[in-house]
């Protein structure tokens, strides 16, 4: 069973969009374990095309991922590059959070 996430927003603060994009990992973490889903993924939604900063993007998706932690076995964040993935560890870590 498959699940995309979609957050349509160019992110340039007008329009409530860190809230709508915390709103979309959360709800997606509702439907997985509504579906009994134990392990998840997310691209980094509405970084692409929509052009929400991905920095701050990452903020909300990891402090979603490591709220979310208690109930699933794995969160991965899929990266689309190596400086995406490394934006993504520095994030992490000076958020306190795993990284790995």
């Amino acid at each position: 069973m498959s699940f995309i996430p979609s957050a349509r927003s160019g992110g340039g603060g007008g329009n409530n969009e860190d809230a709508l994009l915390q709103s979309c990992y959360q709800r997606c973490f509702e439907v997985a374990k509504d579906e009994r889903i134990r392990s998840i993924a997310f691209p980094a939604i509405s970084t692409g095309v929509y052009g929400f900063p991905k920095q701050r993007a990452a903020v909300i998706a990891l402090e979603s991922m490591f709220q979310a932690q208690d109930y699933f076995e794995r969160i991965i964040a899929v990266c689309f590059s190596e400086a995406d993935a490394q934006m993504y560890r520095k994030v992490a870590g000076e958020k306190g959070l795993p990284a790995e």
